[in-house]
C-alpha cells in the first residue's frame, strides 16, 4: 500500500487490521488533504490483488492527526466479561459385571 499511494504524497501511517472482520481494509493518513484527495480520485477502481479498491474518507479523526490538532481523546475500551466455562463433565458410571465380582468375592 505505501508504494502504491507514496506517489500523491507523504503518509504519515498506515493502519492495516488482520481481524477477520476487518480483513481487506486499510487506513492511509497523509500528511495534507490535497493528497488525499488526488489519491482518492485516481485509485478509485484501482485493481488490487485481483479486487478494485474502493476508497472513503474516514468517518473520524485517526490518533496521528488528532495528536497532532490537540483533540485526542483517549478510547476507554469496556472491561471484557468473565468468560464462560464448561462446567466438568459428570463422573462416568462403571458397570460392574454381576458374575466377576462374585467370583472374585467382591
Amino acid at each position: 500500500l505505501h508504494a502504491i499511494f507514496d506517489q500523491f504524497g507523504k503518509i504519515i501511517q498506515i493502519v492495516a487490521m488482520n481481524s477477520l472482520k476487518r480483513r481487506g481494509q486499510a487506513f492511509v493518513i497523509f500528511e495534507e488533504l490535497e493528497p488525499a484527495q488526488k489519491a482518492l480520485d485516481q485509485m478509485q477502481g484501482f485493481p488490487f490483488f485481483d479486487k478494485k479498491l474502493r476508497i472513503n474518507y474516514s468517518k473520524n479523526k485517526s490518533d496521528v492527526i488528532a495528536k497532532r490538532d490537540g483533540t485526542f481523546v483517549p478510547r476507554v475500551k469496556p472491561p471484557k466479561p468473565p468468560r464462560k466455562r464448561k462446567p466438568p463433565p459428570p463422573p462416568k458410571a462403571v458397570e460392574v459385571d454381576k458374575k466377576k465380582a462374585k467370583a472374585s468375592g467382591g
